[in-house]
């Protein structure tokens, strides 16, 4: 089964992630290299390297509706973040943990903030179990970041906002960039911001998928 899933990891990188204009080759490396099913259920892990989002609902007490992002999601977010080696990154909604590995392969600290307990648990414990040890996930509130150990070079939300918080976008240094897929209308598409002194720039790139944090959903308003 660990060559099987191998094949799987290569397969991954080749049909999905390589097509989608990745060029950082530290991200497909990670994608080789980091063994996705440790961080599912084992429900999930034979279609651990399939093309699409997938639920995290067979961890078991996690009270959140939470998915893993598409392969090509993942690694068109890590590599919009332009990431250095030196950098200490924020991950907001550590989820089942691949995320945070992923970019503990690339730079210096992790730090993973995630609302349910159980997820962090979970996150914590395959972290662990694949000998990361530059990569922490704390439990909090995902739109209050987790400024203790910030300011940070790069914050990636892993998932969909319709907005980010001021206070989240402070906790970035200057020249720092934020990376999440933005839902505006009834279009999702990758968005950077990044710091330059006390302004944020905002930049769109492609369309993606990713489910709407509630942390960063708007509250729905009606007109009478």
């Amino acid at each position: 089964m660990m060559v099987e899933f191998a094949e799987q990891r290569l397969n991954m990188v080749e049909s999905q992630v390589r097509p989608s204009d990745l060029t950082d080759r530290r991200v497909t490396a990670g994608m080789l290299e980091i063994a996705r099913e440790a961080y599912l259920p084992a429900n999930l892990q034979s279609i651990a390297y399939s093309d699409g989002e997938l639920s995290l609902d067979g961890i078991k007490g996690a009270a959140v509706d939470r998915l893993l992002l598409a392969p090509r999601t993942v690694a068109q977010m890590l590599q919009l973040l332009e990431l250095e080696e030196q950098d200490i990154v924020l991950l907001v909604g550590a989820g089942s943990g691949y995320e945070a590995a992923l970019l503990s392969n690339i730079v210096q600290t992790v730090v993973g903030i995630e609302v349910d307990q159980a997820l962090v648990k979970w996150s914590e414990s395959a972290l662990q179990s694949q000998d990361i040890g530059n990569a922490a996930i704390v439990e909090g509130p995902l739109e209050h970041g987790y400024a203790g150990e910030g300011p940070y070079d790069a914050i990636l939300i892993n998932g969909g906002v319709d907005d980010v918080p001021a206070g989240l976008l402070d906790q970035l240094k200057d020249g720092g960039r934020l990376v999440a897929v933005r839902r505006n209308g009834g279009l999702t598409q990758l968005v950077r911001w990044q710091r330059t002194g006390e302004r944020y720039a905002m930049t769109e790139f492609s369309v993606a998928t990713a489910q709407v944090l509630p942390a960063f959903a708007k509250t729905a308003s009606f007109v009478f």
